[in-house]
């Protein structure tokens, strides 16, 4: 600042400066502290907007972030006049750094909160419109924005992206996108086919075998007749909620259209028809299930009714009806499938289990492999694409929870497998598992009490709600399961004791977490674990023993990012876990 001035008249001109900015700023706080010859920023300096962003960009919290990147809202000194140029020099290197240091700061905010793939939309628009509103130009910027909303499944605005940035491009006489870009936006897409696993579970109900009611033949008083019709409705309506077999709504099959229109296109054809009829003078409701295609008669019953009683027993009746015909469809569909490979299904999930219990990562891809095999081979087996997507997630967190694309697609196979049949429980508890490593507690508690409804002597489903009880912070509970789950099956595979060891962590019983740890036979998946509970315990010769360990199997990973996966709802717990490695050597 005044460069062509001499030494004494730029002292007088800085004096000067400091007193008009004394002047115009708050009698409670200085813009310029100054001592002697020593000049520094004071308190109101350090509220400016300048000063904010540099604080909000070192935070852990992301909406702290988020609020420190709305403030960039161009250059430094926007619209100064250039003094000389010295002047112009450190303006224009600071607006360089100060870009660069937004840019860093937003690249790492839309990694950060898309971690887990799962962030709003809204949420990485805010950050990406503040990047191309600074530069719209800017290729890196579109490339990050694109692999943000590809990290949560939004195939639709990453491929957007790509197309505004081809737009930017053209409109500056610039050519096509880089061969990074267009490699990255290819990925993405490639990555977010496993969304069409969605599209296939929706193709599959058309596949799944079709029953049809057909108008009841009653020949019976008028006020009957409406009423059992009504049953019968019911009874179908009840049938809706099973999804190893599909029903035609009474809507239709009710009417003669319906006949001719089985007749004139056989893919209307259902593969089973149920016929009911009241003979004359009878108190007697007969239902017939008949397999069209062989004509077989599959069930058939009669069930009594008194029609001054009838409003009393229909809901009953319809339910007992609906759950018999369900049962009887379902086995007849069990035993004409036995000899059309669908065991064949069946014998991949077995093995697919045998080699998930193993807790290697190795084995895991395998037990994927046979699990995938089963759902190509039956697309109603449920339990396969659930225990697919449990494969992603364990592999996600082996691999140190860095991969947001084994979340989505462990979720969209989560989803799938409730798609296909809602009334398995396994669905239920590996969507609330995803969801837990999400930091969606809420929705982790209520598939979980879903799935325990389902299935409450499930050893394997309470040992995962255990877990996820102590992640929220509901430890007792979580042990109490965990108990529980040991006593149905008391030699267990790995991740029991992994899992167990958790929970002793967050009720700071390390010795208890370190011996449960060491029944495992392969260390290596909660080494992390064992880690740190050795050097909370005051065992440091074993926690730099296993900290050397840990090393090797994930090099130049930090204490903070090994912490970074643990969906724990208290940040005291992960902060003791960090602690524990800290001690252990991991920087």
């Amino acid at each position: 600042m005044w460069e062509d001035a001499d030494r004494r008249k730029a002292y007088a001109n800085l004096r000067q400066l400091l007193a008009r900015i004394r002047h115009a700023t708050p009698a409670d706080g200085a813009l310029v502290d100054a001592t002697g010859e020593l000049l520094e920023a004071g308190s109101t300096a350090r509220q400016s907007d300048l000063a904010r962003f540099m604080r909000s960009v070192q935070s852990e919290d992301h909406a702290v972030v988020a609020e420190g990147l709305a403030l960039f809202r161009g250059d430094l000194l926007e619209g100064l006049i250039d003094e000389g140029p010295d002047l112009s020099f450190w303006i224009h290197s600071e607006r360089t750094r100060l870009r660069e240091r937004f840019f860093q700061a937003a690249a790492a905010a839309l990694v950060d909160i898309t971690r887990f793939g799962k962030a709003q939309d809204s949420t990485i628009a805010a950050i990406a419109n503040r990047m191309l509103a600074l530069d719209p130009e800017r290729e890196e910027s579109y490339r990050i924005i694109m692999e943000a909303y590809g990290r949560c499944g939004n195939g639709t605005r990453a491929r957007r992206m790509y197309q505004a940035l081809q737009s930017a491009l053209s409109q500056s006489q610039k050519a096509e996108p880089s061969p990074d870009t267009t490699r990255s936006a290819r990925r993405i897409a490639a990555e977010l086919e496993v969304k069409s696993g969605e599209v296939q579970s929706r193709s599959d109900k058309r596949l799944c075998p079709r029953v049809a009611f057909l108008r009841p033949e009653f020949l019976v008083p008028e006020r009957l007749e409406a009423i059992l019709l009504a049953l019968v409705e019911d009874t179908a309506n009840s049938l809706s909620r099973f999804r190893s077999f599909a029903v035609f709504s009474t809507y239709s099959s009710f009417t003669k259209k319906f006949l001719n229109l089985i007749e004139s296109d056989p893919s209307y054809s259902p593969e089973y028809v149920v016929r009911s009829f009241v003979v004359p003078e009878s108190t007697i409701i007969t239902f017939t299930l008949v397999h069209t295609s062989s004509g077989e008669i599959i069930w058939s019953a009669e069930y009594p009714f008194d029609p001054d009683q009838l409003s009393r027993i229909f809901l009953v009746l319809s339910k007992q009806v609906a759950l018999t015909l369900s049962d009887q469809i379902e086995r007849h569909l069990l035993e004409t499938t036995s000899g059309r490979g669908e065991t064949g299904a069946y014998a991949h999930y077995l093995q697919g289990l045998r080699w998930l219990n193993e807790g290697d990562l190795p084995l895991l891809r395998r037990a994927r492999n046979e699990f995938r095999m089963a759902a190509n081979q039956d697309s109603c087996l449920a339990d396969a694409r659930a225990r697919i997507a449990q494969t992603l997630q364990l592999e996600w967190l082996m691999l140190g929870g860095n991969d947001p694309y084994l979340l989505l697609r462990a979720r969209a196979e989560a989803e799938a497998a409730i798609s296909t049949d809602p009334g398995a429980s396994v669905g239920h508890w590996m969507s609330a598992v995803i969801s837990l490593y999400q930091r969606d507690y809420q929705t982790t508690v209520g598939k979980f009490a879903e799935a325990e409804s389902l299935s409450p002597n499930s050893a394997d489903l309470l040992i995962e709600y255990a877990d996820a009880l102590s992640h929220i912070g509901e430890t007792q509970a979580g042990w109490n399961r965990f108990e529980r789950a040991i006593w149905l099956n008391p030699c267990p595979p790995d991740s029991y004791w992994w899992a167990g060891a958790g929970i002793a962590f967050v009720m700071q019983d390390y010795a208890k977490a370190v011996r449960l740890c060491r029944k495992m036979e392969r260390h290596d998946p909660a080494l992390r674990l064992l880690t740190a509970s050795l050097a909370l315990m005051g065992d440091d010769r074993g926690a730099r023993s296993a900290a050397n360990r840990l090393k090797e199997l994930y090099p130049g990973m930090s204490a903070a990012d090994l912490v970074k996966a643990c969906p724990n709802k208290e940040p005291e717990v992960t902060e003791r876990f960090f602690e524990g490695l800290r001690r252990a050597g991991i920087t």
